[in-house]
Parts: C-alpha cells; sequence; structure tokens
C-alpha cells in the first residue's frame, strides 16, 4: 500500500466514478430501469461512506483540567484522594514532562490559589481504551465584564469659517443695486448693441467692442527693432497710438456669439410655449406615430420648402405676444417627443431677462 493511502477513501472514488459510467450509459434507458440499475451502486456508496465514520466511543475521554478540578473538592488526607491523585499521575505526568510541566508543581500551584484551571493547566485528555494523550484547543473564553460605553463626538465649531458667513450673507443681503464706476473693483460699461430676436424684439445686449473705451490717442512716433530676416534698419511705427480701457461690467450682459440650446416635450404637445424669445429657431425635430402604429421621425429647418399637407411645424399666429412664444405641429396625429433646437446670445440667458418694463420674465 502507498503510505499515506486511504482505501475507505478510494472506494467512495471508485464507486462515484462507476455511477457515473452507469449513469452516461443508461442514458436511452427509462426511469425506473435506470433506477434499478443504480441502486445496488448507491447502496455500495453509503457503506463505503459510513466506512470513513470513526466509532463514538462508549466512554467519554478522560480531561485533566476536569480532574485537577475535582481534586480540588476531595479530602487530601482521603483515600479517595490519594488513588486519583496516583491515578492521574501514571495517566497524564510522563505528557506533561514531555510539555514542560510538572504535575506536583501544578497541584501545589493550584492549592494554594496562584494557579488558575483553564489558564494554567493544559487541555489533556486520555480517550479511552488508548494510553496516548491528545491536548486539544483551550475553550473558548466568554466575556463576564460589561461592554465599554461609547462617548459621543464632540463637535468644534470653526469660528474663523462662521464668521466669514455672517460677513458674506451680510454683504449679499446689503446688495441693492448694480456697481457703479470707481465704486467697486468693476469697470462699467453702459454700451450696448441691438439685436433682434425671432419675434422681432430688440434684445439690449454688450458685445466686446461695446467694452472698450478709448482714453486718449497719442501722435508720438515709437521706433523698433526689426523681426529677423527683415532689411537692415529701424521700422518706424504709423503715428496715432491709441491707448483702450476694457470695461468688465455691463447691466445687460455681455455676449460674444451666438449659442445654441434646445428644450424637448413629451406631452402638452399644444401648449408648447418656449418661454422667452429666441434669437432664432434653427431647426424642430419630431417622433410620432400614425394610425396604423408605425413610427415616424422628421427634422425640418426654419425656411425649409414642403407641402402644405406635409407634416411641418410653423409658429402660433399670436406668436410673441402677452410673452408667448409657441410653436404649432400640422399633419401629425399622435406625436411623442418634439425637440425645438434655438440660438441666443452667449453669456445671456434670454430666459431671465425683461425686453421692457412691461414684459415679465419667462422662466
Amino acid at each position: 500500500m502507498i503510505c499515506g493511502q486511504n482505501l475507505n477513501m478510494d472506494a467512495i472514488i471508485d464507486q462515484v466514478t462507476k455511477m457515473k459510467s452507469d449513469l452516461l450509459g443508461g442514458m436511452d434507458l427509462d426511469a425506473s430501469a435506470l433506477k434499478s440499475q443504480l441502486a445496488s451502486g448507491i447502496d455500495s456508496l453509503v457503506s463505503d461512506i459510513r466506512n470513513l465514520v470513526p466509532e463514538m466511543p462508549s466512554i467519554p475521554s478522560i480531561n485533566l483540567q476536569t480532574e485537577f478540578s475535582n481534586l480540588l473538592t476531595m479530602d487530601v488526607s482521603s483515600p479517595a484522594y490519594l488513588s486519583k491523585l496516583t491515578e492521574l499521575k501514571g495517566q497524564f505526568g510522563d505528557a506533561l514532562t514531555a510539555a514542560g510541566k510538572d504535575f506536583d508543581t501544578m497541584l501545589g500551584g493550584l492549592s494554594t490559589g496562584s494557579f488558575d484551571v483553564c489558564k494554567d493547566i493544559p487541555n489533556f485528555e486520555l480517550p479511552d481504551g488508548t494510553t496516548e494523550v491528545v491536548e486539544k484547543a483551550a475553550g473558548v473564553l466568554k466575556a463576564q465584564t460589561e461592554s465599554l460605553t461609547e462617548q459621543a463626538s464632540t463637535m468644534t465649531t470653526n469660528e474663523g469659517l462662521v464668521k466669514l458667513k455672517k460677513e458674506m450673507e451680510s454683504a449679499s443681503a446689503n446688495w441693492t443695486s448694480a456697481p457703479t464706476m470707481g465704486s467697486t473693483v468693476f469697470t462699467v460699461s453702459e454700451k450696448t448693441s441691438t439685436l433682434l430676436s425671432e419675434a422681432s424684439t430688440e434684445i439690449k445686449i454688450a458685445t466686446s467692442s461695446d467694452s472698450v473705451t478709448v482714453l486718449k490717442t497719442s501722435t508720438t512716433a515709437v521706433t523698433t527693432v526689426p523681426a529677423p530676416k527683415l532689411p537692415q534698419g529701424s521700422i518706424v511705427a504709423p503715428t496715432g497710438i491709441v491707448e483702450r480701457t476694457r470695461s468688465n461690467y455691463n447691466s445687460n450682459g455681455f455676449t460674444s456669439r451666438p449659442k445654441s440650446g434646445k428644450k424637448v416635450w413629451r406631452k402638452d404637445f399644444d401648449n408648447m410655449d418656449l418661454g422667452f424669445d429666441p434669437l432664432t429657431i434653427r431647426k424642430v425635430t419630431v417622433t410620432w406615430e400614425d394610425h396604423h402604429g408605425n413610427k415616424h421621425r422628421f427634422g425640418r429647418l426654419k425656411n425649409e420648402d414642403y407641402y402644405e399637407d406635409d407634416p411641418h411645424w410653423d409658429y402660433d399666429e399670436n406668436w410673441g405676444e402677452g410673452g408667448k412664444f409657441k410653436i404649432k405641429l400640422f399633419n401629425i396625429s399622435n406625436p411623442k417627443t418634439v425637440w425645438v433646437f434655438y440660438k441666443t446670445p452667449s453669456n445671456f440667458d434670454p430666459r431671465f431677462k425683461k425686453h421692457s418694463e412691461s414684459d415679465t420674465i419667462a422662466v
């Protein structure tokens, strides 16, 4: 036999392999026939598994810690005490010596109270019917003291941050008007340009050129050093050097170029109001279903040609009146989604801008 070989485990593996082979070979059999064929193999497998389980001893093992505890309750002068002492020395003496322990020293320590049975005595056991002592793991200790009380965390306020927050709130509450020239770090400009919206509404807004102010013009010629590869000599700059300053605030807002935006509807298609006056509407894209359940989609530019009975969009006939900027659909019975793509000035949102004192702010 090979060293370390377990014949009972080998028998289980062989039996499982044989049952797999029988299952594959009996795939064409009906269930009852296959069951009868495998029944004997299952009984044999159960028997082999049981052979791996050792028989439980009829007499419990002798535990050294338990026997020492019993000795402490006995009269040291009684014959029973002397008999048990001699018996334990014969059973555990050699094992204790091999473990570096002394039987008499441990007994004396227990008698005087300097030794603890669970802590200082090894957990040795002598199984029934054997002479070989087995050391088992120490028993798990159970806590007998109250758990520690959790201390609540203390929140420390950052006084500097609180002070700064109050100062900012106060400054914000006291801000009642736009900055004026010379009163703040802002350089104020009042110049504006006029943009014409889709509803022919004039929108006042500042451009880059509006923010530049000419301070003075110098007529002094300036001589500069020529760049490499240019003819030798000095180049005299033309007269009329202009000094300019650029403002950084305008009550109407600045813009540099138009920006694109979009708004989407998935319901309320009879009331598709943009809520503001765009510079222009670039395109409207619609998805819808016809009465057969077929899905359609179209995207139509503002001035794209179409036949009157084609699906299309247009402005509401009252576009711009009363602050209403509505889109209407034609020849589309069951719309699903509508995208409106528009343009507005950059750095400027017309949804929060009054065109005149009588207009309301559309949001």
